[in-house]
Order: C-alpha cells, then sequence, then structure tokens
C-alpha cells in the first residue's frame, strides 16, 4: 500500500482549491477547486458549493481522505481571516449528512477502484448565522490518496 498527500488550501473570498501534485506516474489528484462565493450572515439559510477531486492512474484501486484543516477535529472545520473564524465543512454526499475525513470519528471516505480518471464530488457547507467580520477566509487541508 502506497500513499501521497497534498496540501490544499479553502481560500476565501470562500473558495475552496484542491491543489494537487502526483507523487508518482503511478497515481495522480487535482481539483479545479469549490468556490463558496460571497456569505452573507443575515441569511437563514446556510451557503452550500460543490467541487471535484480527480484521480487519475491508481490501477489497483484507492481511498481518498481529507484532512481537518486548522481545526482540530472533524466535528467542525474552520477557515480563518485574521483573528476571524468560519465554521464550515466538506461531505461525501449531496444531502450534506456523511463528513468527508479520514474514516475516524465518524468521518468517512470516498474509494474507488481501476485507473480511471474518476472525477469525486466535494460537497461543501457553510452553516447560516455566523457573525464573522469582513475579509478572505482560508483553511489549509491535506489531500491524500491511499492506493
Amino acid at each position: 500500500m502506497r500513499q501521497f498527500s497534498t496540501l490544499s488550501r479553502l481560500l476565501a473570498p470562500l473558495a475552496l482549491a484542491l491543489a494537487a501534485q502526483s507523487a508518482a506516474a503511478v497515481c495522480s489528484v487535482g481539483s479545479p477547486g469549490l468556490n463558496f462565493g460571497a456569505y452573507d450572515p443575515r441569511s437563514g439559510a446556510p451557503l452550500d458549493s460543490a467541487g471535484t477531486i480527480t484521480v487519475s492512474g491508481c490501477v489497483a484501486g484507492y481511498t481518498i481522505t481529507l484532512g481537518s484543516g486548522s481545526s482540530a477535529s472533524y466535528v467542525l472545520r474552520k477557515m480563518t481571516a485574521g483573528s476571524y473564524h468560519m465554521n464550515y465543512n466538506l461531505y461525501i454526499d449531496a444531502a450534506r449528512n456523511s463528513v468527508w475525513g479520514d474514516g475516524t470519528g465518524g468521518t468517512s471516505t470516498v474509494s474507488s477502484t481501476g485507473a480511471g480518471p474518476f472525477n469525486h464530488t466535494v460537497y461543501g457547507r457553510i452553516e447560516a448565522g455566523q457573525n464573522i467580520g469582513a475579509g478572505s477566509y482560508t483553511d489549509l487541508l491535506v489531500v491524500t490518496v491511499i492506493f
């Protein structure tokens, strides 16, 4: 079993860019990003968005895990802008019920078999009603592909 990781940055104004690099010619991962757009703290609805992680060349199959970012847990990830922070999370399903993590603490991972390329949707949500300051919020995540 081999694995490689790449650091990914959650950028703002509220965008997720999953930058990637190949560990070897055998398996690669990439993403054009996830953009949340403008967050309105007065809105009563969460702000949802989606992006894509593309994996190719992992002939024997693979599992994708996402790190918790700057947060100590997957329960609530945090983006920061200076001393401000905004809660968000990433999910494997459109209903946003299964948090995408490393498989521990009730989180889920995404797996597939074959060489691909395969596109995996990352569903993001910023919860409504957060009293935050204006700014560009960012977070740093580790995307790990185990193959």
